[in-house]
């Protein structure tokens, strides 16, 4: 077969198209770090890789669980310290008041302030978490108490607030306002203390029962939240090694070998440069030139 000068200049020009072409393959992997740009670049490594992605994800997405299961924990067991620490402080009024010592006007004091107490600890049992009333159970959107005709309304009710933490494995991260002040049980007895003493009376003998029956209650439930607590930071330790683990297997798979790269990168270099070298040295030949 006869090689014309046409049929020179197409392979010349093939053969500088393909080199390029490879060329560019290397800088955009040098330019990405990925090995793997797209499933023609390896259908199986590809494939892997977005099953990889997806495992990724998941974890990512239970993990965000955890630390929004975690906080709304932590708000709840900040919330409950604070409860515990306005009763006890009714404790020792109460306690205090029931010294048959004390004069009218001193009762009276005694119970205002243990008034400001009960409102404070009000404001404790309508605690927020990202807007969400974390002792309203399924009524999140308002406050589960409220004051209304000189009593302590309980507005929420016994439903769980549930969090996916697992594949299939919903975890209840809330307890309810039942549970902790038994419903609105704890305030009509505080309110009842509170206006016998500002009206200068005495306490009955059982004025201590209903606070320290609350005390305990809330003591055991901020057992049940520390148990979470651990449960839930196990979970995260085990989704964060999974994370890396995850990480790991993905880099493997998908980025390059910088060192390996930047060498080939180099080597495709120099053989398209080569090429284009020998290729510009006979596309000037000219007829003149084969006839000499």
């Amino acid at each position: 077969m006869r090689v014309t000068n046409k049929m020179l200049n197409r392979t010349v020009q093939n053969n500088m198209a393909r080199n390029l072409e490879r060329l560019n393959e290397q800088h955009n992997r040098l330019s990405s770090g990925k090995r793997v740009s797209r499933p023609s670049d390896d259908p199986v490594a590809a494939a892997r890789i977005m099953a990889l992605k997806t495992a990724l994800g998941e974890n990512r997405q239970y993990a965000k669980n955890v630390d929004d299961a975690l906080s709304w924990l932590q708000t709840t067991e900040t919330a409950l310290s604070n409860a515990t620490a306005v009763l006890q402080r009714i404790r020792e009024l109460v306690v205090y008041a029931g010294n048959p010592s004390h004069t009218s006007k001193e009762l009276e004091t005694i119970g205002r302030e243990i008034e400001q107490l009960v409102t404070h600890l009000v404001e404790i049992a309508n605690t927020e978490y990202a807007g969400i009333y974390v002792f309203g159970g399924h009524r999140t959107q308002g406050p589960p108490y409220v004051f209304q005709g000189g009593q302590v309304l309980y507005q929420g009710d016994d439903g769980e607030r549930l969090q996916e933490v697992a594949p299939g494995i919903d975890f209840a991260v809330n307890i309810t306002g039942t549970q902790v002040f038994g419903g609105q049980q704890l305030f009509d007895r505080l309110i009842s203390l509170q206006e016998t003493l500002k009206q200068g009376q005495q306490l009955p003998p059982d004025a201590l029962q209903e606070i320290d029956e609350s005390l305990d209650r809330i003591l055991e439930q901020r057992s049940v939240i520390g148990a979470r607590v651990n449960r839930l930071e196990a979970a995260k330790e085990r989704y964060l090694a999974e994370e890396v683990n995850l990480r790991g297997l993905l880099s493997k798979l998908e980025d390059i070998d910088f060192a390996r790269a930047v060498m080939e990168y180099k080597m495709q270099q120099s053989v398209y440069e080569a090429a284009l070298a020998t290729a510009a040295r006979m596309m000037q030949q000219s007829l003149v030139d084969f006839l000499r």
